[in-house]
């Protein structure tokens, strides 16, 4: 994708909570490496360190944060929901089925793919088509992102619509971080769980698994949702609805 910066129009919208998020946990402009321990001696980084041990690690609180959102994704939607949270990440991530067609070697699947911030009241919805193919041994496999859907359009249309209304009722008063912004870079941000030297708002807040997707394979409205970031009309223009 185009390399773009984080910028926004401070007159008309708000995203600076995500910016103060992100400095609150990690050492921005300070470089990640085994020689300078500055980094990990950031007390934002230990409260992060410390976020994971608690929300992620502590399996008493994972499953009362995640357990019952689950069991209610899959009542909702009638698919299987597959949890996908890492151990590192700062998010609790997940990915609900709604198309797995095998042909012998080869797998086809639609996915939607959702992260909620442990960091601030933030989430991220996102839908994948992707198609794995089986290598020489049952245990090596090729896997291909062809599409990725940014906004409810076509056939995830109103499964994104629900799921975002889901996680809202769940998680409290959270924001959806429109796709444009989440992948702008911040100079300076290096993560703890990646070795990028170029790291997005979506890897800061939630994972890197939208980090290598091309410009090509995104669909929808890479803008949505910015209205619930809008602070004042455009001249000439009233809120976006």
């Amino acid at each position: 994708m185009t390399k773009t910066f984080f910028q926004f129009d401070a007159e008309h919208y708000d995203f600076w909570p995500l910016y103060e998020t992100i400095r609150e946990y990690y050492p921005i402009g300070i470089q990640k490496n085994e020689i300078n321990n500055c980094y990990r001696d950031f007390k934002g980084l230990k409260k992060y360190e410390e976020l994971l041990v608690k929300n992620i690690h502590n399996q008493q609180e994972f499953q009362a944060k995640w357990g019952d959102f689950s069991d209610s994704l899959e009542d909702v939607f009638q698919k299987k929901v597959i949890g996908s949270t890492m151990g590192q990440e700062p998010s609790i991530n997940g990915r609900i089925i709604f198309e797995e067609e095998d042909f012998d070697s080869v797998i086809h699947l639609k996915e939607l793919n959702f992260a909620i911030s442990l960091l601030g009241p933030y989430f991220q919805i996102f839908a994948t088509d992707k198609t794995i193919l089986f290598g020489e041994t049952p245990n090596r496999k090729y896997s291909t992102t062809n599409i990725v859907t940014v906004s409810p359009v076509g056939q995830m249309s109103e499964p994104f619509m629900v799921l975002a209304r889901m996680i809202k009722s769940h998680f409290g008063d959270f924001k959806l971080v429109p796709f444009s912004l989440g992948q702008m870079i911040i100079q300076g941000l290096q993560l703890p769980y990646s070795d990028s030297e170029e790291c997005t708002v979506n890897m800061a807040l939630f994972n890197n698994v939208l980090e290598n997707i091309s410009e090509c394979h995104i669909l929808g409205d890479r803008h949505f949702d910015m209205q619930e970031w809008q602070i004042k009309p455009r001249e000439g223009e009233g809120m976006i609805n």
